[in-house]
Parts: structure tokens; sequence; C-alpha cells
């Protein structure tokens, strides 16, 4: 969300060059054997989960999810998240049902490809 943030105060091509920026990064943890899911079902070491994974894969994965959905039910299903877990523990699986909610259909796909595994 901070890419918003930064594409909305200095446009568009900024929030381009901060997904390309991780993206870039997200590749290269995958080129270097880094690349794990986004969501654990069990717990996990801090140094298992954490590191910049989490938030270039993170960052990449959002913006994937936006340009599939298109922005309104994109941001529809964010509001519904964030309105619906305010001041709660969340999970992956709590995103996905407000995005699928949005959008009308599965997203059980794009999920466990990105998120789940």
């Amino acid at each position: 969300m901070a890419d918003v943030f930064l594409g909305d105060l200095y446009g568009p091509a900024r929030y381009k060059h901060e997904i390309e920026l991780a993206q870039q990064s997200y590749d290269g943890l995958k080129r270097a054997g880094k690349d794990h899911a986004l969501c654990y079902r069990e717990r996990n070491f801090e140094k298992e989960v954490g590191g910049r994974l989490p938030y270039n894969k993170g960052a990449v994965v959002l913006d994937l999810l936006r340009q599939q959905l298109g922005d309104e039910v994109f941001w529809k299903g964010f509001k519904t998240y964030t309105r619906e877990n305010w001041g709660k523990t969340v999970t992956s699986e709590n995103l996905q049902s407000a995005m699928e909610a949005a959008a009308g259909h599965s997203l059980g796909e794009f999920f466990n490809q990105w998120v789940y595994r």
C-alpha cells in the first residue's frame, strides 16, 4: 500500500517504478532459492518468514490481483477487507474472501499460485 500512496502522491509512473523495484527484488530472491509462500499454516521461525520477501512478493501479488480484478473491484474488496477486520488479527483467507465477494467468483487458483505456495 505504500507503493499506492507514492503513486497517488507522485503519479502513476512512480507507482509503476516501485512495483518494478519490488519485482526485481522478488526475482532475485527467487533466483537465490528464497521464494516461499506468503501464508503459513503452521508456526515458523521469524528468520524463515521475514526479510524482504513478504514485502516485495506481497507488493507484486497485490499488483497482480489489482490488474486481474480491475481497480473498482480491487478497491471494493480491499475496503470490505479492512472494514470487516479492523482491529483484528487477519489471515490470507480473510483477504481472499473479501476479494472473492467483490469479484463475485472464486479466486482460489490465484491465491493458491501466489499466496499459499
